[in-house]
């Protein structure tokens, strides 16, 4: 599923998403990099899995904004972090 969701943004944006390297929080934690014509334009984090002790839900938000940074004259790449995971409900938690 996710293979498919990263072909339809590189699609629809004409950006490439390739797996990269970032120390994370967790080993379960994927670090990607999203390039336009061979530039990097933004990073983030995928923690996609259920476990002990983390929140459940889905969320996304910053890590690093995209600013002109004024002691380099040089855009700092924006990082992200999505957090998509929902927790099994049980029979005995379901609303109707």
């Amino acid at each position: 599923m996710l293979a498919g969701l990263f072909k339809i943004v590189e699609t629809l944006f004409e950006v490439a998403i390739r797996r990269d390297y970032a120390p994370a929080w967790h080993p379960s934690v994927e670090f990607y990099r999203i390039e336009r014509e061979g530039k990097l334009v933004g990073q983030f984090y995928l923690d996609p899995s259920a476990r002990t002790g983390k929140r459940g839900g889905a969320r996304m938000d910053d890590v690093r904004a995209r600013w002109l940074r004024p002691d380099t004259g040089k855009l700092q790449t924006p990082v992200a972090h999505w957090s998509a995971t929902s927790p099994k409900a049980s029979t005995a938690s379901r609303r109707c």
